[in-house]
């Protein structure tokens, strides 16, 4: 598996399964996402990284680079809990 930074707004829709996962959570996250992160991520410091096997998103971290840095969201698939991908998914946020 390898980490690919997103940077199109139509892959960046195809990560929207791992945030509608959470919303009920964080409601409107969704609308969130897709309003403000994937609407301006070319123009802004939204960082969204996929964890890929082959072409399938096994998971997604988002975070915001610059001044005001910060990780907002790590999510893996299930099936790859446990391995390590997910802190490596969080690293490479941080280092963005």
């Amino acid at each position: 598996m390898k980490i690919h930074e997103i940077t199109s707004p139509v892959e960046a829709l195809l990560a929207l399964p791992y945030i509608e996962s959470i919303e009920r959570y964080y409601p409107n996250l969704k609308d969130w996402y897709v309003n403000t992160v994937v609407s301006d991520l070319n123009n802004t410091s939204n960082v969204i990284l996929a964890l890929k096997d082959g072409n399938v998103i096994k998971g997604i971290g988002l975070g915001k680079s610059g001044v005001e840095s910060k990780l907002r969201c790590i999510r893996v698939d299930p099936s790859i809990q446990y391995t390590g991908a997910g802190i490596k998914l969080m690293d490479s946020v941080i280092e963005k």
